[in-house]
Order: structure tokens, then C-alpha cells, then sequence
């Protein structure tokens, strides 16, 4: 009886899980691969738009209480834009470079 039992338990692991024979070099997964991408990409995306918020307000605070310099609002009023046109590319789930939320993220010349 034990021995029946246990030769019908492992003919049905095996119909239910079949046996696998090959070499397995610890690749990982297309898809395990893509997800921590996705989910490297997505901690990227929001530490930049913290980053790009805090630069914004950095931005509007330093435009309302400068001089009335036309030149340095003019350079502010810029990178504020630069820094709203990133935010957006980045809600539409668009790819920006680093190089592009630095550059928005930057104190213009002159104003620091």
C-alpha cells in the first residue's frame, strides 16, 4: 500500500509539473529584468520631479523677491519654463535624459 502511494503520488508531480533536463547559466529573465528596470526608471522619474519641483519654487521665490532686473527675471522666467517643459515630458511618461533635468535644475549665471 505505501509503495503505491508513493508511486502514484510521483506520477502525478510529474504530469503536473514535468521535469525540466537542462543547463541553467543564472540568467535572469527577460521579464524579471525589464520590471527592476522599470521600477530603477520609475524611482529615477520621481526623485526628478521632487528635484524639479524644488527648483521651480527655488526659482519663484528668487524671481519675486530679486531686483527689478529685466536681464536676471528674463533668465528665471526661462528656466522656469525649461523646468515646466521637462515636468510635462516626464508626466506624458516620456524618456528625458539626466543631462536635460540637470540643466533645468541649474541656478542661471549671475544669479546665485
Amino acid at each position: 500500500m505505501r509503495k503505491s502511494a508513493i508511486v502514484a503520488l510521483i506520477v502525478m508531480a510529474g504530469t503536473i509539473s514535468p521535469i525540466q533536463i537542462g543547463v541553467s547559466f543564472a540568467q535572469p529573465a527577460p521579464a524579471a529584468a525589464a520590471s527592476s528596470s522599470a521600477s530603477a526608471q520609475m524611482a529615477d522619474k520621481d526623485s526628478a520631479m521632487k528635484s524639479l519641483a524644488a527648483a521651480r519654487k527655488k526659482f519663484r521665490t528668487m524671481r519675486k523677491h530679486s531686483s527689478q532686473d529685466p536681464h536676471a527675471q528674463a533668465d528665471l522666467d526661462s528656466q522656469i519654463k525649461q523646468i515646466n517643459g521637462v515636468m510635462a515630458k516626464l508626466k506624458k511618461g516620456e524618456d528625458v535624459p539626466q543631462s536635460d533635468v540637470d540643466a533645468a535644475i541649474a541656478t542661471p549665471s549671475g544669479l546665485h
